[in-house]
């Protein structure tokens, strides 16, 4: 995968200015078993009330894999089911990572994969457990949720640096799991929603859509040091976003959402009563809207 040049820091202010410093602030309290997460500030853009598309069906599974199953450069468990614990590796720095395989994974069978990073002040396992796991043993897809490197509160926040092992963290999964590589998804809440719109533009031909709550476009160029469009490919995204949202405001959102409308992309836009949070249902309907969208 093509790694990355970003400005350095955590998710604070960056070469255009955009993005104001860290400062704490508490989830509204909409979503059921959601995490708070930490204001990382806002674009001041505004934008126009806009487009809504309607989900799509779910894709169906890759065709199976015939031949034989090379997992000599897995490094433990590979195929295992269920939960495990995985690290990985990239230019002197490391990722933790939890992966999850539903019931019924058969590697001869690829599978989708979302890439599921947390909010600020989160962990990889919270944000699993509370948000992805129920919908990915339903609906059948692997899953894999990096931690920020950045101690934040509680839990962990994002580096600019983690963007290039979120990556690495996917390389390493993949060694060990059969992944379509035409359906991978990057997700993101809040701060991990920055970092998701920074890796699901600026990296688009790694990724078939970008699945967004409570965060802005804007935020992420600022990351990033410069536009993020055009990207590769007019890649879709699905995103949530609570009109009440104080940490990045709908205007700072629909600014986003028409920046990409007009460089041609599908935007799948979910506006809600309430404020900063997300909950499981949203993520399911997130997956929904993209399950059929293949990387060329």
């Amino acid at each position: 995968m093509r790694r990355l040049l970003l400005c350095s820091g955590l998710l604070v202010a960056c070469s255009n200015g955009e993005v104001s410093d860290v400062a704490d602030a508490t989830d509204s309290g909409e979503a059921d078993a959601t995490p708070s997460d930490t204001a990382l500030g806002t674009d001041a853009d505004t934008g126009s009330d806009g487009v809504t598309d309607t989900a799509t069906d779910t894709a169906t599974d890759t065709a199976p894999v015939d031949a034989p199953i090379d997992r000599s450069k897995c490094v433990a468990d590979p195929d295992k089911l269920g939960q495990t614990t995985r690290s990985a590796t990239y230019k002197g720095g490391k990722i933790s990572y939890l992966a999850f395989a539903p019931p019924g994974y058969d590697p001869k069978s690829p599978l989708s994969l979302v890439v599921a990073l947390h909010g600020a002040g989160d962990t990889s396992a919270n944000y699993f457990a509370a948000i992805w796991q129920g919908t990915a043993t339903s609906k059948r897809f692997l899953v894999i949720t990096p931690e920020g490197s950045s101690p934040a509160g509680a839990g962990f926040t994002w580096n600019s640096g983690d963007a290039n092992l979120i990556l690495a963290a996917i390389e390493d999964f993949e060694l060990c799991y059969s992944v379509d590589t035409h359906r991978r998804i990057v997700d993101g809440f809040s701060a991990g929603g920055i970092m998701a719109y920074l890796l699901g533009l600026a990296s688009a031909e790694t990724f078939a859509g970008v699945s967004i709550a409570s965060a802005n476009e804007g935020s992420a160029e600022a990351l990033f040091g410069g536009s993020l469009l055009p990207a590769t490919w007019k890649i879709p995204v699905s995103h949530f976003h609570g009109v009440d949202d104080l940490n990045f405001t709908i205007a700072s959102a629909r600014a986003g959402r028409d920046k990409l409308l007009a460089a041609g992309h599908t935007v799948h836009w979910h506006e809600f009563t309430g404020g900063h949070s997300t909950k499981a249902a949203d993520a399911a309907q997130r997956y929904d809207d993209l399950a059929s969208s293949k990387a060329p």
